[in-house]
């Protein structure tokens, strides 16, 4: 018979390890953190010798604009975060809180080295403009929207410094281009608190249910704003004017009134939107009236797109998570394939998803969107089976647990990288109470989590008929 090994003693010999009670009376165990990093991101951090990051490295990247994110005994705190809206950085707080924190798991886990990162923000979403002003106009929206992207580019470039962040210095990201890009990939702000993000996406799930895959539509959904720049709104346009022509392979919608963009398009971006001609306008004021689709519905086509985002090249959180978490077949543009994040290399194009192209005239050799959906619909074997493999993503790469353990795995391989013992700096920031009225540059955790992901789970009950767990 086994010897039982002491908690204490078994859980101090793991070198990445979470110890979990397997239940009253029998031995606790860890489990490797290490095991939900994906190779690349093992490779990219084995790049750096062990204790070879100095405090002045860190400090230099800060610098040059990037954000200080410091564990310290076991709280989340902030610097340099000048530029980086409110609600990010509560949403973020609330995320490594719960890597930090495993309780919600039922894990009692080690404590997490003292570090300080170096972590390179997207510029602002248009989800984050938004948020900025309370008028339903889409004018002062879009206005609104210009000042912010205005003011990014002024942080980027303040007193002509350098922004490009090193490559001799672990950086972290949300995202990133193929081409040119030295930051280690990282699970972002917008998973939030993760116990909320599990309860999120067993929502979805419970929603897909609802929703039998042979009795669902058999078009592809999208429905989503228009940005203050007509170059990074013209895919969503050109897709949403094919729509028009293809209403059964393609239902496309705007969730604001593009219909009114194209004027101010024209007046602030006349070298950039001369393709926004009378047809494009006509198409915008047509489809203003396309019926608006609430964000658990989307599980009701067989087919859900997703479309760049304006600034980052992120794959489309809102999208894409709902299309993983719910069994629909996801379709993502052509062109995010210059971009990554960090669980791309544990999806698979052609099993796991689809990528697609506007039309075949653009893009000669490949389908566009409409031919897809068209040979879906006349092989419902293998729609079936795509959205089945999205689903397996959602409840096993986008699992709330590993994004908790790909983030302690990438915050202890770091700490050996460190060769420096952190101290936490004066101006340091984190949301304990009272922590607003003893700094000023607090604020942001008394802010409203605009993307709170627990924040839909009492709207999905409702219309789905009170759904429970």
């Amino acid at each position: 018979m086994a010897r039982r090994v002491p908690v204490s003693l078994f859980c101090a010999l793991s070198v990445f390890g979470m110890c979990v009670a397997d239940g009253i009376g029998s031995p606790s165990k860890c489990e490797s953190d290490d095991a939900a990093l994906t190779q690349q991101t093992k490779d990219e951090l084995e790049r750096f010798p062990l204790g070879s990051v100095s405090e002045e490295d860190i400090s230099e990247v800060l610098r040059r604009g990037a954000v200080g994110v410091h564990i310290h005994d076991q709280q989340v705190y902030f610097t340099h975060t000048e530029g980086i809206m409110h609600n990010t950085l509560l949403l973020f707080h609330d995320l490594l809180t719960s890597v930090l924190d495993m309780s919600w798991q039922g894990l009692a886990c080690d404590p997490i080295p003292n570090v300080s990162l170096a972590v390179r923000f997207s510029p602002p979403s248009k989800a984050e403009v938004e948020s900025l002003t309370d008028s339903d106009d889409d004018e002062t929206a879009a206005e609104t929207a210009a000042e912010v992207a205005r003011a990014w580019a002024q942080r980027r470039d303040k007193n002509g410094i350098n922004r490009s962040l090193s490559s001799t210095v672990p950086t972290f990201c949300f995202s990133r281009s193929k081409k040119g890009s030295n930051c280690i990939l990282v699970p972002g702000p917008h998973y939030g608190d993760l116990q909320s993000w599990s309860k999120y996406t067993a929502k979805w799930q419970i929603a897909g249910r609802h929703h039998k895959f042979n009795k669902r539509k058999s078009a592809a959904v999208w429905r989503g704003g228009c940005s203050h720049n007509c170059e990074y709104t013209r895919p969503r346009i050109e897709l949403a004017m094919q729509s028009l022509d293809n209403p059964q392979e393609l239902d496309i919608g705007f969730t604001t009134g593009c219909h009114k963009a194209p004027d101010w398009w024209k007046a602030q971006q006349p070298d950039k939107c001369s393709w926004v001609n009378d047809e494009v306008q006509g198409s915008l004021e047509r489809l203003k009236k396309q019926r608006p689709v609430l964000r658990w519905q989307l599980c009701a086509w067989k087919y859900v797109l997703s479309l760049p985002e304006k600034f980052s090249g992120r794959w489309s959180a809102d999208s894409a998570d709902r299309a993983w978490g719910c069994g629909s077949a996801l379709l993502v543009w052509h062109e995010l394939t210059a971009y990554e994040e960090w669980y791309h290399t544990d999806v698979e194009p052609g099993r796991d998803f689809l990528y697609v192209h506007p039309d075949e005239q653009s893009h000669p050799g490949s389908e566009g969107v409409v031919s897809v959906v068209k040979a879906l619909q006349d092989d419902p074997r293998r729609a079936e089976a795509l959205a089945a493999r999205a689903q397996n993503v959602s409840n096993t790469v986008l699992a709330a647990d590993r994004i908790a353990r790909y983030w302690r795995a990438t915050l202890v391989r770091y700490a050996a990288v460190q060769g420096f013992h952190p101290t936490l700096p004066s101006e340091a920031c984190t949301c304990t109470e009272g922590a607003k009225e003893e700094r000023p540059q607090c604020s942001f955790c008394t802010g409203p989590r605009k993307w709170d992901t627990g924040g839909v789970l009492e709207e999905v009950d409702h219309q789905l008929g009170g759904l429970r767990g």
